[in-house]
């Protein structure tokens, strides 16, 4: 045993059962009363320790990386207000059901309600988003060291078990540095104390959200079935089995384009890509009858697609049953309709578990799907021939060519896309071609622009290839914080700057009409220079003028390890015009 007091021997038991149980990466922002922890951290064999300056960048980085690996990635910060500054990573990783284990340094107990510096409360500081959660006060005893191990073990569990965020909270007395002899050390810690034995797991905690059961049977033979596709929480899409059941019944699937569904290309056939235009429509003399298109029976995979008017016609369904598949268990109903049931299950055991009358020979039904591909059909003539006219890439492109762009022109297959909400996700919704081959990522939990660049800057760190973030510029400029992790990021993330001057997704709000505060209050428009802001960063800067320019840039950045910025400058109000020529 080489340590030298009882926070860097704490530390490191806590740090290598964290590595034992499958935590691979801890991000740590610099700080004097995390010291033990990031030190220990630095020292693990394997474990990938990455400084960010900006607690609030640090933890949005974290939930990217946890979100691209499916693994739970660990927080460390300082005592006082950067602890404070992770709430809102905290809130999305729980709203969108992703891993995360936060880890904050504290004060001891003797200076809490007295006034030290900065010291705040930080038992319960993130309020019920953890779902769980420990504080613990270093010891120099054999209980405190089992209890720094059963911790980090029952946070990596409870982590992995419920997808979510769990917040563990360490009250440090002095001495931090670990180069620092403490007068007591080792007390009644042996001399030869084996940490890397002392800390052997058994067996790492596994992903197991719900155990399978039987369920309630649902026939579904000879009904009309549709499949309604929203946001799911990393690593549960289970795209082979849902589109198993929707190939079976003839289930058309509306899908966002942030499910995985919307790019299985097993799916193509069945999918609904202007679902959004059909229901805007509703009425009008041209639009096709939605009686044909009411379904028997609902099935709800994740949360709700973000159309309202989609919305609008599910709530109008009434009785119509509707089965909310959740692994976490979580209600999924935001319109709270009568009929609708949660299954808390993995949908892989469904098929035998829960659908009734699985027999592969049993019918589709071919008229309800043929009834739904035809209204598709119907919008999806004008805005594809809209698309083909602009594939040349001559001229200033609008905001939906982007998007479509992106989609089809990818230099390989396999893209990642980081979509930031605004504009960007909307465009992606209603014109991603059903079966475009790419990963989409997202931060729709609460749907937010916070930590757009930081959480994208994490889904590249954690993947192989290339990533895209298409975003807007009031979504970056809220996070330029983020950049300054370029000398010691890992990876390939090519920013797609939309730069249309402000908030444009307001123009489509009832508020935009005659109102005099309008651009003041809601567009906000922005002058910042994102060259300049690239240089300063030293980030790779091109600004592309037409889709062709925008395609080389992609190529060219895409052998390029780091972070570049391609920036396109568009008319807001023509992309507005355009939308509202495409949807109807």
């Amino acid at each position: 045993m080489n340590f030298r007091n009882t926070n860097a021997l704490w530390s490191a038991v806590f740090m290598q059962t964290l590595k034992n149980c499958g935590v691979r990466t801890v991000v740590v922002s610099p700080g004097s009363r995390s010291t033990p922890l990031t030190a220990a951290s630095a020292e693990i064999r394997r474990l990938e320790t990455v400084p960010v300056l900006d607690e609030r960048s640090a933890a949005f980085f974290a939930l990217g990386l946890a979100k691209s690996t499916v693994r739970p990635v660990a927080l460390v910060c300082t005592s006082g207000t950067a602890a404070a500054n992770y709430l809102p990573a905290v809130v999305e990783a729980r709203m969108s059901r992703t891993p995360l284990i936060v880890v904050t340094a504290d004060r001891p107990p003797e200076f809490q309600d007295c006034h030290a510096g900065q010291t705040i409360p930080q038992v319960g500081i993130f309020s019920h988003f953890p779902v769980w959660g420990k504080n613990c006060v270093p010891a120099l005893t054999q209980v405190s060291l089992e209890e720094a191990r059963a911790t980090a073990l029952e946070a990596v569990r409870q982590s992995m078990a419920q997808s979510a965020p769990v917040h563990v909270n360490v009250q440090f007395r002095d001495p931090l540095a670990p180069s620092v002899w403490e007068k007591t050390f080792p007390g009644e810690i042996p001399g030869d104390f084996d940490v890397q034995k002392f800390c052997v797991v058994p067996q790492a905690p596994m992903r197991d959200f719900l155990a399978p059961g039987e369920g309630e049977a649902i026939s579904l033979d000879g009904k009309k079935v549709m499949i309604v596709a929203g946001t799911v929480p990393p690593g549960q899409d289970d795209a082979f089995n849902i589109e198993r059941v929707s190939r079976k019944f003839g289930a058309p699937i509306l899908a966002d384009a942030t499910h995985p569904l919307r790019h299985f290309p097993p799916a193509r056939e069945r999918l609904i890509e202007r679902y959004d235009a059909i229901f805007r429509n509703a009425g009008k003399p041209y639009s096709p009858s939605l009686d044909a298109l009411r379904p028997d029976i609902v099935l709800q995979i994740g949360t709700l697609p973000e159309s309202k008017f989609l919305r609008a016609w599910l709530e109008s369904l009434g009785e119509t049953p509707v089965y909310l598949f959740n692994y976490c268990g979580d209600n999924t109903d935001a319109l709270r309709r009568p009929n609708a049931k949660i299954v808390p299950q993995r949908f892989r055991e469904m098929w035998n578990n829960v659908f009734c009358d699985n027999d592969e020979t049993v019918p589709a039904n071919t008229d309800f799907l043929a009834a739904w591909k035809n209204a598709d059909a119907r919008f999806r003539t004008k805005s594809d021939a809209y698309f083909r006219h602009g594939a040349t890439g001559a001229g200033t492109p609008t905001e939906p060519q982007i998007a479509r762009f992106l989609c089809e022109n990818l230099p390989e297959s396999e893209t990642a896309i980081f979509i930031a909400n605004g504009m960007p996700v909307r465009d992606m919704n209603a014109y991603c071609p059903a079966g475009a081959r790419f990963w989409a990522f997202h931060n729709r939990g609460t749907n937010g622009i916070d930590g757009t660049l930081s959480t994208a800057l994490g889904v590249a760190h954690g993947c192989m290839e290339q990533t895209i973030l298409y975003t807007g510029d009031l979504s970056l400029l809220h996070d330029t914080n983020g950049f300054l992790i370029a000398p010691q990021f890992c990876g390939n993330l090519c920013i797609v700057l939309q730069n249309n001057g402000g908030g444009n997704i307001f123009r489509h709000l009832p508020v935009a009409k005659e109102n005099p505060h309008f651009e003041k209050l809601w567009l906000t428009p922005q002058r910042a220079d994102f060259e300049k802001i690239a240089a300063a960063y030293g980030v790779d800067y091109a600004r592309a003028g037409t889709l062709a320019e925008l395609g080389e840039l992609l190529v060219r950045f895409r052998s390029r390890q780091g972070i570049h910025l391609i920036e396109i400058c568009t008319d807001g109000e023509a992309s507005r015009n355009i939308r509202t020529e495409l949807s109807c």
